[in-house]
Protein backbone atom coordinates (compact mmCIF):
# COMPACT_ATOMS: atom_id res chain seq x y z
CA UNK A 1 0.00 0.00 0.00
CA UNK A 2 1.57 3.60 -0.75
CA UNK A 3 1.73 6.09 2.07
CA UNK A 4 0.09 9.35 0.97
CA UNK A 5 3.13 11.09 1.96
CA UNK A 6 6.55 9.25 0.09
CA UNK A 7 9.82 9.59 1.77
CA UNK A 8 11.60 9.58 -0.70
CA UNK A 9 11.92 11.16 -4.15
CA UNK A 10 14.08 8.91 -6.75
CA UNK A 11 15.60 10.48 -9.41
CA UNK A 12 16.45 8.89 -12.31
CA UNK A 13 19.53 7.80 -12.19
CA UNK A 14 19.19 5.70 -9.31
CA UNK A 15 16.28 3.93 -11.26
CA UNK A 16 18.53 3.07 -14.14
CA UNK A 17 20.82 1.77 -11.91
CA UNK A 18 17.95 -0.61 -10.36
CA UNK A 19 17.02 -1.76 -13.86
CA UNK A 20 20.62 -2.63 -14.40
CA UNK A 21 21.09 -4.78 -12.02
CA UNK A 22 22.72 -2.66 -9.11
CA UNK A 23 22.09 -4.94 -5.90
CA UNK A 24 22.45 -1.94 -3.26
CA UNK A 25 19.71 -0.20 -5.16
CA UNK A 26 17.88 -2.72 -6.07
CA UNK A 27 17.80 -3.77 -1.82
CA UNK A 28 16.80 -0.15 -0.77
CA UNK A 29 13.77 0.12 -3.43
CA UNK A 30 12.77 -2.99 -2.36
CA UNK A 31 13.05 -2.10 1.67
CA UNK A 32 11.25 1.23 0.91
CA UNK A 33 8.65 0.07 -1.69
CA UNK A 34 5.57 2.01 -0.05
CA UNK A 35 7.72 4.30 0.77
CA UNK A 36 8.65 6.04 -2.63
CA UNK A 37 7.62 8.22 -5.33
CA UNK A 38 8.56 9.92 -8.57
CA UNK A 39 8.42 13.54 -10.09
CA UNK A 40 6.50 13.78 -13.40
CA UNK A 41 10.15 15.01 -14.91
CA UNK A 42 11.59 11.90 -13.86
CA UNK A 43 8.73 9.86 -15.64
CA UNK A 44 9.63 11.77 -18.57
CA UNK A 45 13.20 11.05 -18.74
CA UNK A 46 12.70 7.81 -18.40
CA UNK A 47 10.57 7.68 -21.26
CA UNK A 48 13.08 8.70 -23.03
CA UNK A 49 16.00 5.81 -21.54
CA UNK A 50 13.32 3.06 -22.61
CA UNK A 51 12.99 4.33 -26.06
CA UNK A 52 16.81 5.01 -26.51
CA UNK A 53 17.70 1.73 -25.08
CA UNK A 54 15.40 0.35 -27.52
CA UNK A 55 14.81 -2.83 -25.21
CA UNK A 56 11.85 -4.36 -24.42
CA UNK A 57 12.98 -5.98 -21.36
CA UNK A 58 14.22 -2.08 -20.59
CA UNK A 59 10.82 -0.81 -21.18
CA UNK A 60 8.47 -3.52 -19.40
CA UNK A 61 10.79 -2.58 -16.17
CA UNK A 62 10.36 1.04 -16.56
CA UNK A 63 6.48 0.39 -17.21
CA UNK A 64 6.19 -1.42 -14.11
CA UNK A 65 7.85 0.91 -11.84
CA UNK A 66 5.91 3.73 -13.05
CA UNK A 67 2.28 1.49 -12.25
CA UNK A 68 3.53 0.72 -9.03
CA UNK A 69 5.02 4.27 -7.49
CA UNK A 70 3.17 7.65 -7.21
CA UNK A 71 4.46 10.23 -9.81
CA UNK A 72 4.37 13.70 -8.40
CA UNK A 73 2.77 16.04 -11.20
CA UNK A 74 5.09 19.40 -11.54
CA UNK A 75 2.28 22.32 -10.76
CA UNK A 76 1.92 25.80 -10.22
CA UNK A 77 3.22 25.19 -5.94
CA UNK A 78 6.12 23.21 -7.59
CA UNK A 79 6.74 25.58 -10.48
CA UNK A 80 7.53 28.73 -7.98
CA UNK A 81 10.21 26.49 -5.32
CA UNK A 82 11.86 25.57 -8.96
CA UNK A 83 11.40 29.30 -9.78
CA UNK A 84 13.18 29.96 -6.14
CA UNK A 85 15.93 27.34 -6.70
CA UNK A 86 17.28 28.78 -9.73
CA UNK A 87 17.15 32.09 -9.13
CA UNK A 88 19.24 31.35 -5.36
CA UNK A 89 21.42 29.22 -7.65
CA UNK A 90 22.20 31.78 -10.63
CA UNK A 91 23.02 34.14 -7.81
CA UNK A 92 26.17 32.12 -6.68
CA UNK A 93 26.94 31.35 -10.29
CA UNK A 94 26.06 27.50 -10.52
CA UNK A 95 22.28 26.44 -11.69
CA UNK A 96 21.85 23.08 -12.55
CA UNK A 97 19.35 22.77 -15.30
CA UNK A 98 15.73 22.59 -15.78
CA UNK A 99 14.90 18.72 -14.89
CA UNK A 100 17.31 18.54 -11.79
CA UNK A 101 15.85 21.54 -10.31
CA UNK A 102 12.32 20.49 -11.08
CA UNK A 103 12.59 17.21 -9.63
CA UNK A 104 14.23 18.89 -6.59
CA UNK A 105 11.66 21.16 -5.97
CA UNK A 106 8.96 18.18 -6.43
CA UNK A 107 11.12 16.75 -3.16
CA UNK A 108 10.87 20.03 -1.38
CA UNK A 109 7.13 20.28 -1.72
CA UNK A 110 6.48 17.06 -0.82
CA UNK A 111 9.18 17.04 2.22
CA UNK A 112 10.99 13.79 1.18
CA UNK A 113 15.02 12.55 0.65
CA UNK A 114 15.91 12.93 -2.89
CA UNK A 115 17.48 9.68 -3.57
CA UNK A 116 20.04 10.18 -6.42
CA UNK A 117 23.60 9.40 -8.02
CA UNK A 118 24.40 12.79 -8.67
CA UNK A 119 24.62 14.28 -5.07
CA UNK A 120 27.53 16.72 -6.01
CA UNK A 121 24.29 19.04 -8.49
CA UNK A 122 21.82 18.53 -5.57
CA UNK A 123 24.05 19.00 -2.06
CA UNK A 124 24.09 22.78 -3.60
CA UNK A 125 20.22 22.89 -2.43
CA UNK A 126 21.00 23.60 1.02
CA UNK A 127 17.81 22.59 2.48
CA UNK A 128 17.50 19.15 0.16
CA UNK A 129 17.75 16.10 1.66
CA UNK A 130 19.63 13.95 0.27
CA UNK A 131 20.24 9.85 -0.11
CA UNK A 132 22.71 8.14 -2.45
CA UNK A 133 21.19 4.30 -2.27
CA UNK A 134 24.53 3.28 -4.28
CA UNK A 135 27.13 4.40 -1.92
Amino acid sequence: MTRSNPRFLIDTNIIALGIRGNTRVQAQMASHRYDLAVSSITAAELEVYKLQTRSSEVGKLIELFLAEVPIIAFDARIAKIAGRITASLMAEGSPIGFADTAIAATALNINAVLVSNNLKRFDRIQELATLNWDS
